[in-house]
């Protein structure tokens, strides 16, 4: 079975993170996280708290593993510091998590494909007054 996916543009984060006012103080929550890129960005520019729901295994232990590799490539090139301690990872259904989805500053999600639009819409609308929705 071919998964689609759908990368997210950087600069279109960033104008995101902007119009939302995302800061350090902020939690950001991205519903269908994948590989974790999106987190990965607004962690690591905006040294935000991040979490990422993700249903599919494979892109789950994808993001795990690309956590850990961004915390390498920062310690091998002498940064200070890391961002795994910045991002919780879940594996899960986003729709077991309407607590979590209440206590978000911002809630991303990229509904490439139009794939949930039912009972996720559904929960999001219930849970918060305003999300992203692509």
């Amino acid at each position: 079975m071919l998964t689609t996916y759908g990368k997210v543009n950087p600069s279109f984060i960033m104008d995101m993170a902007e119009r939302t006012h995302l800061t350090s103080s902020t939690t950001f929550l991205d519903l269908g996280s994948g590989i974790g890129q999106t987190m990965l960005q607004v962690a690591a520019t905006l040294n935000c708290e991040c979490v990422g729901i993700e249903l599919g295994a494979n892109l789950h232990e994808s993001a795990e593993l690309l956590l850990k590799k961004f915390d390498a490539l920062l310690e091998a090139i002498g940064c200070e510091g890391r961002i795994s301690h910045k991002i919780s990872l879940i594996k899960g259904n986003m729709c077991d998590y309407g607590g979590m989805i209440e206590d978000a500053d911002v809630v991303f999600f990229n509904n490439f494909g139009s794939r949930f639009i039912g009972d996720t819409e559904n929960i999001l609308s219930n849970h918060v007054s305003v999300y992203i929705c692509l």
